[in-house]
């Protein structure tokens, strides 16, 4: 892994849909931070608008690796972000990240929830 020259410590982006996975998003950035690495401070909280769009290019432009957590929400599409109407915000982020040559490394969320915010809706 290549680390950013410009900080004494790698730091990572947390790429995840965020209400349903709130707690993994946490403990994650925890234990890096435990570690000495940089958590970027968007990556603890929810995307909602234009200003935030920069904000995450350059958070994972800044980054050593991007970390990605997946559960079983597709997550926001929203055009203004993104660019798209399909396209959620985290697949977006990914996107981003292998783009900028970054190492990605992908958790899949182990087990099923029954509350309905951690699902999408079928139409």
């Amino acid at each position: 892994m290549k680390v950013n020259k410009h900080t004494s410590h790698p730091s990572v982006f947390i790429s995840s849909t965020f209400i349903d996975l709130q707690e993994e998003r946490e403990s994650v950035a925890d234990a890096l931070h435990s570690r000495g690495l940089i958590i970027n401070a968007l990556d603890t909280k929810p995307t909602s608008n234009n200003t935030s769009t920069r904000e995450i290019i350059d958070g994972i432009k800044e980054s050593d690796f991007v970390v990605l957590i997946i559960g079983d929400r597709y997550g926001s599409v929203l055009k203004t972000m993104t660019g798209s109407y399909s396209k959620s915000i985290t697949s977006w982020e990914y996107e981003i990240g292998i783009a900028c040559g970054k190492p990605v490394i992908a958790y899949f969320k182990d087990g099923e929830s029954s509350d309905p915010k951690n699902h999408d809706e079928v139409v």
